[in-house]
């Protein structure tokens, strides 16, 4: 049998369940014919089987578990093997141990049943029992098949899912790291604007800042959870480097109650909303441009809302949105499938982005 059993729904190895059927079925194949042949003696007045004929019984019944386990071993080897192709050589196994089990059936009742009752027994007579012999060996090797091509159903479908998993988790980090050297490439254009302005202090200050904030946000797993209190710190820190590039055009407001922020949210699930207001309104707008984060519990549901006074972030654009937006909006589907909403809202006020998520209190150990 193959050391390396496959697992099923009950917790028990593939081979160990195939081990317990054969001993059951030649089990209940021994009494089953024993008390047949014990009935049929006894019904002609013949002497009920002897102790040496019960012991070629049991020793048939060894030859049986014996082949059933040859059999076994077969279709486990077979688990790339189209399901067609396994039927027949369960089919063809079951001739074979057939054949083989007559043979020995009557070499084993040569040796110890009495010659009388060798007299009545010939070649003829134990071969017609391989019919017999192939409904037990049929019955037994449909069983093994059914284990076998179940555990290996469950098998597909575990790497499958491993396999899922893993693609999702490329996936979410793939959309997540993708954001970063857009913003890279907006802050160091501030830091040579400062520099080209002799404003070293702020440029230092600056690549200080950028420094803290790469150093935190490329630790992060992306497919981890974070406190509603940690990403609102990255903001701020991502925003104090924004603040110096347009100290004139940007005014934040954060309005998140205290009891929110031990919620759990996907780690810089804010950034690129953030990060889409100083490209298309501070960037853009000439008077000052009000960006508020706020978040409201909503029954089990997390409200979370970033809205800028400048209006749309995508230059008036209707359609879908860009790039960053919809990273997001997947981002959020993959974390939350079927249970998360992103929503844009453009009117006189300005451009909302809303982040609707179920609302999950970080673990108290």
């Amino acid at each position: 049998m193959d050391p390396e059993p496959a697992q099923n729904d009950g917790g028990l190895s593939a081979n160990r369940v195939a081990i317990l059927t054969v001993l059951l079925c030649w089990t209940t194949q021994f009494v089953l014919l024993t008390a047949q042949m014990a009935a049929a003696e006894r019904a002609m007045r013949m002497p009920v089987m002897t102790r040496s004929e019960l012991i070629a019984r049991a020793s048939m019944s060894l030859v049986g578990i014996i082949l059933s386990f040859g059999l076994a071993s077969a279709l486990k080897r077979m688990h790339a093997t189209p399901l067609g192709r396994r039927i027949a050589v369960a089919a063809a196994g079951s001739v074979i141990a057939s054949v083989l089990h007559a043979f020995a059936n009557f070499g084993l009742f040569s040796l110890f049943m009495s010659e009388a009752s060798m007299q009545r027994a010939t070649v003829a007579s134990y071969f017609a029992a391989t019919t017999v012999w192939f409904w037990t060996y049929g019955t037994t090797a449909a069983l093994l098949l059914v284990i076998y091509y179940h555990a290996d159903l469950r098998e597909r479908d575990r790497r499958l899912t491993h396999l899922r998993a893993v693609a999702q988790s490329a996936q979410i980090k793939a959309l997540r790291y993708q954001l970063n050297p857009h913003f890279m490439f907006n802050t160091l254009n501030s830091i040579a604007s400062l520099v080209g302005r002799k404003e070293t202090e702020e440029a230092e200050a600056m690549v200080e800042n950028l420094s803290d904030f790469l150093h935190t946000t490329l630790e992060l797993n992306p497919e981890d959870d974070i406190t509603l209190a940690r990403e609102l710190e990255l903001q701020e820190l991502y925003l104090s480097i924004e603040t110096a590039r347009f100290p004139d055009r940007l005014q934040v407001e954060v309005d998140v109650p205290e009891d929110l922020r031990d919620l759990l949210v996907p780690s810089l699930i804010t950034q690129p909303v953030v990060e889409n207001v100083i490209k298309h309104a501070v960037r853009k707008s000439t008077k000052p441009v009000s960006l508020r984060i706020t978040a409201r519990r909503d029954g089990d549901m997390l409200e979370l809302t970033i809205r800028n006074s400048f209006g749309d972030i995508n230059g008036q654009r209707r359609g879908p949105p860009g790039i960053g937006l919809a990273n997001v909006a997947e981002r959020l589907s993959m974390r939350y499938p079927g249970a998360s909403r992103f929503t844009t809202v453009a009117d006189e006020a300005g451009f909302c982005v809303r982040l609707t998520l179920p609302a999950i209190y970080e673990a108290r150990i």
